[in-house]
């Protein structure tokens, strides 16, 4: 057997996007505004029913969980004989709740696990973009005591992007980045790194409302390299500005997971810099 070595050309990778954070809080909007601006061209599978963008929606049979799954995958396989370069999968929870088959004991779960791999395979084949949506629960960092289910890991593991959608009040979203693949980094049309400037986004549907998208927050990469006292000021003063005067369990809880990144940069201040690292702690809670 001969190995045979492949050159990766990163300008055709497709995209892999996890979108999540709790229901109404932008994540279908913010995958909108993500596809246009990257000139994407989607195809959406929409479990919740709550995808109201105006894109292309396609229908999916749910009666039963088998029934749902060879919808699917009937759909998968057939997209790559449409234009639609991006399939999106809107309720990632819902769906992954409605293809546990009805055998007994924890074997139901084993035939969940293989549907999505098949799926998945197909998807992978396709050569499609990918953004996944949904709720807190499909963020692997979400499991803190018990283990999150096989797909949610693949997930996680194969996406280059993550972003967490964030309702600051009914016109005011911002989308903090949790993961970013730095080699990809000179592909994208965004500074991913840096806050966005405000836009104005039209929410097609039921509710036609103007949503301001803020756009990235900020990342655990920000903070590379900076000193721990100037990384603690940093951090205090970028948590105040964005958090101020909102009280958002959803924001303070994304900033404690940045803490949580740079833990060891920040124990270093316990005895060199006492009453930042004190200030830094109080404020993120202990970076729970």
């Amino acid at each position: 057997m001969t190995i045979k070595i492949k050159k990766i050309d990163k300008n055709t990778v497709p995209k892999k996007i996890l979108i999540y954070g709790l229901p109404g809080h932008g994540k279908s909007t913010f995958a909108q505004k993500f596809c246009k601006k990257h000139g994407l061209k989607p195809i959406i599978l929409d479990f919740d029913e709550t995808n109201f963008t105006g894109d292309d929606v396609t229908e999916v049979d749910m009666r039963t969980d088998l029934i749902e799954y060879n919808s699917v995958l009937s759909i998968v396989k057939d997209v790559k004989n449409y234009d639609y370069d991006t399939v999106i999968f809107d309720g990632l929870g819902s769906f992954l709740e409605d293809i546990v088959s009805n055998s007994k004991g924890q074997s139901k779960y084993g035939d969940r696990n293989e549907r999505f791999k098949t799926i998945f395979k197909e998807l992978r084949n396709s050569k499609k973009n990918l953004i996944f949506i949904g709720q807190e629960d499909c963020n692997i960092e979400h499991y803190v005591e018990n283990q999150p289910n096989r797909p949610i890991i693949k997930v996680n593991s194969i996406v280059n992007e993550i972003y967490q959608c964030i309702k600051k009040d009914n016109k005011h979203f911002l989308q903090v980045q949790h993961k970013f693949r730095k080699e990809l980094e000179n592909l994208t049309d965004e500074e991913p790194h840096n806050e966005s400037k405000s836009e104005e986004n039209t929410v097609t549907g039921k509710e036609n409302k103007e949503h301001e998208t803020e756009g990235v927050l900020f990342r655990g990469e920000d903070f590379e390299g900076i000193e721990d006292d100037k990384l603690a000021s940093e951090i205090i003063t970028r948590t105040k500005d964005h958090l101020n005067g909102h009280g958002s369990e959803s924001n303070t809880t994304a900033v404690r997971k940045i803490i949580k990144a740079r833990k060891d940069e920040l124990n270093n201040l316990r005895e060199s810099k006492p009453n930042l690292f004190e200030e830094c702690w109080k404020l993120t809670a202990g970076g729970k």
